[in-house]
């Protein structure tokens, strides 16, 4: 009798650890390490994404798709971009003020955060393929492209005006620009090249050419820092 009570205790013990069989709630599985793929609803291939904080980005592609999200990328809204040529890069320099490059020297430029995009493109001034823009502030900026093409904007995107490279530039495809400021940037691209300017782009130098012969597509320098990295 003894043992029957000991191990009718023991089967009452073991079904409350259990949470009583097959009513027990699945546990939810551990929250994902590392990279989370996320669904943005379109079909289009990305080629460019900036986010101002841990919630608000953008991201920019094919057909002058512009996609925006306020949730850390969770879910994802289409942006009027108004063109359809490719774009391939984008830099908001807050939650209202943005610009996008892209084929054929297309630029365009919001300052509602995207409700609006407005074509700012000249042909006179280049109708290269523009591969990245940086702004430091409101009003200066800078896009590089193909041939050796270096534009630079003091009215925030309203005007562009070509800056001039040393010679032998219009071989050189530029991948990337970084500037800290209005004064000092970094561009790099073809062959390992990497131009450097203290004046705005009045005046810009080789700093890195022929330590390697890959391809640099992005260079970033943290504000205020004299330290940066470049890779491709």
């Amino acid at each position: 009798m003894r043992w029957g009570k000991i191990l009718f205790l023991f089967f009452l013990f073991g079904l409350l650890i259990s949470g009583c069989g097959k009513d027990k709630p699945t546990p939810p599985p551990p929250p994902p390490e590392g990279w989370i793929q996320r669904e943005t609803g379109i079909t289009e291939d990305l080629f460019g994404i900036n986010f101002v904080d841990s919630e608000n980005g953008w991201a920019v592609g094919d057909y002058g798709t512009v996609i925006h999200t306020t949730d850390g990328g969770k879910t994802w809204s289409v942006q009027t971009s108004g063109i359809q040529h490719q774009l391939c890069d984008v830099d908001f320099l807050d939650h209202l003020h943005g610009w996008s490059v892209g084929a054929g020297g297309k630029i365009i430029i919001t300052n509602d955060g995207g409700a609006t995009w407005i074509d700012k493109s000249n042909p006179e001034v280049t109708t290269r393929r523009l591969w990245r823009c940086s702004f430091p502030d409101v009003l200066n900026g800078w896009a590089v492209g193909q041939n050796g093409t270096v534009i630079h904007t003091t009215d925030g995107g309203e005007t562009w005006q070509n800056q001039h490279l040393p010679e032998g530039s219009e071989t050189w495809w530029l991948k990337s620009v970084c500037f800290i400021d209005a004064s000092e940037g970094w561009v790099a691209g073809k062959d390992g090249i990497i131009l450097h300017t203290t004046d705005g782009g009045t005046h810009w130098e080789k700093q890195w050419e022929g330590g390697t012969t890959m391809n640099l597509n992005g260079i970033i320098f943290p504000e205020n820092s004299l330290e940066g990295w470049a890779g491709g």
